[in-house]
């Protein structure tokens, strides 16, 4: 999210969106490229990441702007940078995102190990 928004928001998904028991759009079902499900709504709007342990209570504030939410189909999703913040020591790494089968794959071994790469292919849709 933009401006360090987003703890605390809601998504509110479209009515005729169509989604599984547990509340996940199914993508699949959505028949157009490009496809408003919804919208994210509130939140807390900050002045710095991480400011769980210096909040005075100046440090954040309630927002209260309503962002569309599209979904676009076959474009590419994946960033070419890692976010440390949020992998393992493996860092590991296919790309690209999307592909067609060839893809590179990449990973870090904090030790050297016999390791082996086993490919399947996904089962069938039903």
């Amino acid at each position: 999210m933009p401006a360090l928004l987003g703890a605390g928001s809601e998504f509110v998904p479209l009515e005729d969106v169509p989604v599984y028991a547990n509340g996940v759009v199914k993508l699949d079902d959505l028949t157009a490229d490009s496809m408003l499900v919804g919208y994210i709504y509130g939140g807390i709007a900050s002045t710095a990441p991480n400011i769980f342990w210096i909040n005075t209570g100046v440090e954040s504030s309630t927002n209260s702007t309503i962002f569309k939410v599209f979904v676009i189909k076959n474009t590419p999703s994946a960033v070419h940078q890692l976010n440390p913040s949020s992998t393992g020591t493996l860092r590991m790494r296919v790309f690209p995102n999307p592909n067609n089968g060839v893809f590179g794959l990449q990973f870090n071994l904090e030790k050297w190990v016999r390791s082996a790469l086993q490919s399947r292919t996904p089962a069938a849709k039903s």
